[in-house]
């Protein structure tokens, strides 16, 4: 079942999926394995994000988050606070949204976490203005890679912020968004990623020009 779900994730068979995945689940709590349980609540949380119930996926990534804090294991409590206020904003509940993203980057900041930088061979995805990579090349296929890891700290930093200003334009306070974006500029300045600077310079002068500020657009 573990197997089945795992392919059911890659796939996007979203129909059988969580089935899979809860009989994986309700197996290993049986056997007192929580590494395993733990991997496929993640995967579970995941997969629903992936068919847009965001509710239900934010239900199992609270569970992953409260098994990751007793652990105390930061690396990944921080990544599943990140992936609730991803969930969160697309339900587009701001205030929670807001609340789980600086709870991510409370973490970050504390040094608790591990810092994380890119390897050559990962695969690449764009969420909200950022590329991140997905899947480690060596890994595909050997059940060992989940459909979300591998993100860099910057990454996950730049995420963040992209969350923050998103749920801060929904609420209309463009300065505030414009603050967020400016920080996601300087992680890519320092990166030396043009093609992203001119992104976000962009997004940025257009921010300016919805709040009437024409001389900094």
């Amino acid at each position: 079942f573990r197997k089945m779900g795992h392919c059911a994730l890659v796939v996007g068979d979203f129909k059988n999926g969580p089935k899979y995945l809860k009989k994986a689940m309700d197996l290993y709590k049986s056997l007192g394995d929580e590494d395993k349980w733990l991997m496929n609540v993640k995967r579970l949380a995941l997969l629903y994000q992936l068919t847009g119930d965001y509710d239900q996926s934010v239900e199992y990534f609270k569970i992953a988050a409260k098994v990751e804090e007793k652990r105390r294991n930061y690396n990944q409590l921080q990544i599943d606070y990140r992936s609730i206020a991803y969930n969160f904003m697309l339900l587009n509940d701001e205030e929670e949204a807001v609340h789980y993203a600086k709870k991510a980057l409370d973490l970050i900041n504390s040094g608790k976490t591990d810092r994380i930088k890119a390897k050559p061979n990962w695969i690449k995805i764009g969420i909200l203005g950022v590329e991140f990579p997905i899947w480690n090349l060596g890994h595909i296929g050997t059940g060992e890679s989940t459909a979300a890891g591998g993100f860099t700290t910057d990454e996950e930093i730049a995420l963040i912020y992209s969350i923050l200003g998103y749920s801060a334009l929904e609420r209309r306070s463009i300065k505030e968004a414009i603050k967020y974006l400016e920080k996601k500029l300087e992680i890519y300045r320092k990166r030396e990623d043009s093609i992203a600077e001119a992104i976000f310079l962009n997004n940025i002068g257009y921010l300016y020009y919805l709040d009437w500020d024409y001389e900094n657009a």
